[in-house]
This record gives C-alpha cells, structure tokens and sequence, in this order.
C-alpha cells in the first residue's frame, strides 16, 4: 500500500491510499483533487475513511459518491453528517487494501472525531486520526472539552 497527500484548499491534504490500482481516501473535504488525481494515477476508488464530520473533511464525499455510485464509506455515527455507510464505533475494524484498520474513538476537536490504526502494513504501522493531532500540536476543541481532548491524545500517546 502507498500512502499520498493529495493538496486540498490552502492548508490541507486529503490522504490517498491506494496499490497502484485501486484506492481509499482519507477525509476529502473537496472531490476535485481527488478525481484529478485518480484519473492521472489511473486508480479505481474503492471507497473512502471520514475522521469526523467537519465540511473540510466531508465537502467532496457528495460528488465522489455521485462519480463512484458504489463506494463504501467509513466514519462515526453523526447527527451532522449522514452519508456514512458503514457506522464505526471504538474497537471496529475496517479492511482497506489488505490493511486491517482498527477504529479508536477520539472525541475532543469533536465529539464524534474517531482514528484509524493499522499495527502492521507494507507501509509500517499508519495512523488516520483527522483533526485530533498533528506534526505539531493537535486540533481545536470545538465540541469537546479540553479533558476529553487530552483523553484522546493520551489514547494515542500509547500506540507504539
């Protein structure tokens, strides 16, 4: 499996996973650099992870859907967000190119924000955890509170 950014608005990256035919994609807040980039790759979607409801992670699932009619589509039950087609709660597993994802709940930046782990792939271990943390700190608490914020950070804290 590879891992690639694909550049979203000014400071966001949708993540593709993909084997060089067919692909999953991580929180596609716009469809357009998504279809650009499956038709310059040549690769068939497959389906598509959300982390969390927030339109920068959710705005480009309506058209993508609308393209690949028969898409799966992985995320948290959500009151805001309904196009979700297999609801995942803490402890599911989802299999993404041969890659067992194991959901881990993570409320905080929101409160219905959940993290994929897979401990073992060609690509080493990989952690899809949306808006929770960052290369340099973590995400706002916008529904949350600050102690489920670092409840989940502490949760991440103990992968290895």
């Amino acid at each position: 499996m590879q891992i690639e950014p694909i550049k979203a608005f000014s400071d966001n990256y949708i993540w593709l996973l993909h084997d060089n035919s067919k692909a999953w994609v991580v929180d596609p807040g716009d469809a357009q650099p998504v279809i650009s980039t499956l038709t310059e790759k040549g690769l068939e979607l497959e389906g598509i992870i959300i982390t969390h409801h927030h339109f920068d992670h959710t705005g480009g699932v309506e058209l993508l859907t609308k393209q690949f009619p028969q898409l799966v589509i992985t995320g948290p039950q959500s009151e805001h967000f309904t196009n979700i087609t297999r609801t995942m709660t803490n402890g599911d597993a989802v299999e993404v190119l041969g890659c067992t994802f194991t959901v881990i709940e993570v409320p905080g930046h929101t409160l219905d924000h959940i993290a994929y782990y897979c401990g073992e792939s060609p690509a080493g271990e990989i952690l899809l955890c949306g808006d929770t943390l960052f290369a340099g700190g973590c995400g706002r608490v916008f529904e949350g509170t600050a102690a489920m914020m670092r409840a989940s950070l502490n949760k991440l804290g103990t992968l290895p």
